[in-house]
Parts: C-alpha cells; sequence; structure tokens
C-alpha cells in the first residue's frame, strides 16, 4: 500500500537495497513484534539512515531547505516529483529521498520473500547460479 507516513514499534533494520531498481527495504522480522512489517522506498535518490534502530516512524516532509541534506539534493527534490521522507527511531532521525513509500504487514516467517520487494535481474541471475544469502 503507497502511504505518505507510518509508525510502528520495533525494531527494524536495512533488509536490502537494490541500487539498479533504486529499493530500499526496512523490515521488523516477527521476532521485533507481533507481525512482520516491510517498508519498501522505490526510485531512491538518498540515503542518510542507520542499519538498525528501535521503532520506526515515517512522514513526508514538505519544506527541507532547513534539514541540512546536500544542494543538490535539494534541487532534485523541488524539481521533480521525489519525497523527502523523514525517518525517526528512539535515538537518531534521518532521510530518504524517493518517489514513494510503500507498507506491507503480515504474519511471515523472518526470511520469507516480502511481498511488495520482488529481486531484480541481479538477484534472480545469482540465484539461478546457486547463490543463496
Amino acid at each position: 500500500m503507497k502511504i505518505e507516513s507510518c509508525s510502528f514499534p520495533g525494531d527494524f533494520q536495512i533488509w536490502t537495497y537494490d541500487v539498479s531498481h533504486g529499493r530500499l527495504l526496512l523490515r521488523r522480522p516477527k521476532a521485533g513484534g507481533p507481525t512482520r512489517v516491510d517498508v519498501l522506498f522505490t526510485d531512491v535518490h538518498f540515503i542518510q539512515i542507520c542499519a538498525f534502530f528501535d521503532s520506526l516512524s515515517v512522514e513526508t516532509i514538505k519544506d527541507i531547505s532547513s534539514l541540512g541534506l546536500p544542494i543538490s539534493i535539494c534541487k532534485a527534490t523541488a524539481d521533480s516529483t521525489l519525497k523527502t521522507f523523514k525517518i525517526q527511531s528512539a535515538d537518531w532521525t534521518g532521510y530518504v529521498v524517493a518517489g514513494a513509500m510503500h507498507v506491507h504487514e503480515d504474519e511471515e516467517d523472518f526470511a520469507r520473500p516480502s511481498k511488495i520487494f520482488k529481486p531484480g535481474p541481479l538477484m534472480r541471475s545469482l540465484a539461478a547460479a546457486g547463490y543463496s544469502p
């Protein structure tokens, strides 16, 4: 589901980043809360977050001029459909500049494939060659 903001308790982490397609998947495994939560950012242009975090709160920021982000990022968001997402955890604040954010919550186990993140061609070719993370 494509949304503008969300908030979840529990332990989250960067689950995967697909460079070729600009997709960032954050996940709270089921062990970190009562359900598994996937937060997917698409068309990612800038990431400034920690790898592991306690709780997750995301909101879309309209005016980014006072955030101290690189000037090139500020110009990119002003002249396009990109959005700046403020990512907050219990002890830090970061940012993701992306085209959209999607959220999915389910009862699946830790390593089951995401319902909203499908592997790109590189991961499919590695899997076909026998690579298993």
